[in-house]
């Protein structure tokens, strides 16, 4: 029963030294100002409807060819 107990203890100070290894490491990083966030943001966005457009007019032509063709 002694072993089952040690294990138990063990694996609570693993786990609890993993949390603290955690936060240490969440203290060091470099989190983004508001500014940086909105341009971050808008970047992603700008890049998301470009490539959304890019493929849905890629889609269209394809499908626009495949039909002159008498595939579809």
């Amino acid at each position: 029963m002694k072993k089952i107990g040690n294990f138990f203890k063990r694996i609570g100070k693993g786990i609890a030294a993993f949390f603290r290894g955690v936060v240490r490491e969440g203290k060091k990083v470099r989190w983004p100002k508001r500014k940086d966030m909105y341009e971050n943001t808008a970047t992603v966005l700008i890049f998301c409807a470009f490539f959304g457009l890019f493929f849905s007019a890629g889609y269209v032509i394809a499908q626009s060819i495949l039909k002159a063709i008498g595939y579809m």
